[in-house]
């Protein structure tokens, strides 16, 4: 068994939608979407793998964490309200 690329967390919207979201950090300079470097590559499938049932696998800006966590929080609710 390989060690996992990176962290990835599970946000689990238990009082409402029932939807989980899978998350995984990015650095700031780092490709994401179709572009996807092998770091990226490997976390992401270490996230599909912990959450094989999530709505939606998300890649958040380091930097973005970091500084304002409350706005990942609000944009995870957000995106579980499109999704419901």
């Amino acid at each position: 068994m390989t060690a996992p690329s990176g962290p990835v967390a599970i946000y689990s919207n238990v009082w409402g939608s029932g939807n989980k979201l899978a998350a995984i950090p990015k650095h700031p300079l780092e490709a994401s979407d179709y572009a996807a470097g092998p770091r990226l590559t490997r976390t992401l499938d270490d996230a599909r793998a912990a959450a094989p049932h999530a709505a939606a696998i998300i890649a958040i800006d380091t930097f973005l964490l970091d500084r304002s966590p409350t706005t990942v929080t609000t944009h995870l609710e957000k995106l579980d309200g499109l999704l419901t």
